[in-house]
């Protein structure tokens, strides 16, 4: 045997146990990480109370303590009032030292103070019924664990957020079949670090509690039966994705493209019976009790009536008007045009670009359908009205799937990702009104930065695309 195929025999041997090492480290490895991930989320729960936003701890808790005093089919109806809870007893406070009391008076030593108690009124549930079924299963688990069912506790907020710990893994675990699939499995499980360790999704469970990472999750494991084929099941977990949140009505667009450009009527079928199977089962109890006040509550108030500022602090361009125009109405016109209506016109001109722009690129492609996803994700955060801080995080699964598979687009996913954290962490460094009345000067100079860093990404992932696209020709 010649020396050369020798050292050639002995290279591939060491491949094959190195392979073998890591197979067998990965299960290894895989389970550590994704056990650090869970306790390292419920370490960050002993943080101090001015880290939490409590509101939306409160307005959840409010639907929960509803459900279980009136009844699960009970949630939705319409015109039902707002559900007034106190969430703090009264309390007296001996005075030991001169004190300002709550109501303005100065308090000596020896002297009590009554503390009245503390209300909040959640208005009445707006997700749809699958997770306002999640919802009266933490009530249950809430009484279960504390008869008194006390609010802003550790118990409570663990138990708000321990579904959406899972729903992080899950989608983690999404972004990695996905990955996988097309890059190996290495990169996949680079993908799940990343994900289930990014700072901004962690972050919008830990601190503020909130639910988004629920359909995020179904929309990524939707995302991959639909590249895998298998269309019943990815219509199913549409079905389920829409009964979670209904942000999810904004990844319709491109599944309808996803199928248009397939040209496959058998699948689209298969796809649409799975759905509307899907939301029939869990909204029929729902119907038969309140009619369709459910969609009243969880899609068309959501869209339509809730919360009508021009921004929710988010870093977008209606961030960079409120800085100079100081008005969050979205009726305030504009040469004319309301706020409203500009914001509109903004994202439908944004989503027929990135239709175009990914048709030309992509053409019938299936990966075309992350890279869509995540463009229409950017454009809903960054054009319209109304939009919440925390959307920023819905383009991060997307994108990065994208990145992995084009080997592109890292600045962009990672700039993204750095003001995720600025967006879920406003309410501890961002102490002013939703007008920026209060606002400092450096305060507003570091709001327009992140505004047109978010913009410029947007602008640059566009360029990208089409470089790309003059670069083929």
């Amino acid at each position: 045997m010649s020396k050369k195929n020798k050292k050639t025999i002995e290279k591939n041997i060491k491949t094959i146990k190195d392979q073998s090492l890591w197979i067998q480290n990965y299960k290894t490895l895989f389970m550590s990480i994704t056990l650090a991930g869970f306790l390292f989320r419920i370490f960050l729960l002993i943080l101090p109370p001015e880290y939490f936003y409590p509101y939306d701890h409160l307005t959840h808790y409010g639907w929960w303590r509803h459900s279980i005093e009136y009844g699960l089919l009970k949630d939705y109806g319409y015109n039902r009032s707002d559900y007034q809870f106190i969430y703090r007893e009264p309390v007296d406070y001996y005075v030991e030292s001169p004190t300002c009391g709550p109501d303005g008076k100065i308090y000596q030593p020896g002297e009590i103070i009554h503390i009245p108690p503390m209300e909040y009124k959640a208005r009445p549930i707006n997700y749809p019924p699958l997770t306002a079924c999640i919802i009266h299963l933490m009530g249950l688990l809430h009484r279960m664990t504390d008869p008194k069912m006390k609010a802003l506790t550790f118990t409570s907020w663990l138990i708000m957020e321990l579904p959406v710990y899972m729903s992080d893994f899950l989608m983690a675990l999404g972004c990695m079949f996905i990955v996988s699939h097309f890059k190996g499995k290495k990169s996949g499980l680079i993908a799940y670090i990343l994900i289930w360790f990014c700072p901004g999704i962690l972050l919008t469970g830990v601190l503020w509690g909130q639910m988004d990472s629920y359909f995020l999750a179904s929309s990524i494991w939707c995302i991959y039966f639909a590249l895998r084929e298998k269309w019943p099941v990815s219509g199913l977990i549409y079905g389920i994705s829409l009964m979670l949140k209904p942000q999810a009505l904004i990844t319709g667009p491109a599944l309808a493209y996803f199928f248009f450009t397939r040209k496959n009527l058998k699948s689209l079928i298969l796809f649409s019976l799975g759905t509307l199977l899907i939301i029939i089962l869990i909204s029929l109890p729902f119907t038969l009790t309140s009619g369709f006040a459910w969609i009243e509550n969880s899609f068309i108030s959501n869209f339509t009536e809730l919360l009508p500022y021009s921004t929710l602090k988010a870093f977008n361009i209606w961030m960079i008007d409120l800085i100079i125009s100081r008005d969050t109405s979205i009726n305030r016109t504009i040469m004319g045009i309301t706020k409203q209506t500009w914001g509109l016109l903004l994202l439908t001109i944004g989503l027929i670009i990135s239709f175009i722009m990914c048709h030309k690129k992509y053409k019938n492609h299936p990966i075309s359908l992350p890279m869509l996803i995540a463009l229409i994700f950017a454009i809903t955060f960054l054009f319209p009205t109304k939009v919440h801080e925390r959307y920023i995080i819905y383009i991060l699964p997307y994108l990065l799937i994208s990145a992995f598979i084009e080997s592109d687009y890292w600045i962009i996913f990672t700039g993204y990702s750095i003001i995720a954290v600025f967006e879920v962490t406003h309410h501890i460094w961002l102490k002013v009104a939703f007008n920026l009345i209060n606002a400092q000067p450096s305060v507003l100079i570091l709001l327009f930065l992140l505004s047109i860093a978010s913009l410029s990404l947007f602008f640059h992932w566009i360029i990208k695309i089409g470089s790309n696209l003059y670069e083929k020709k």
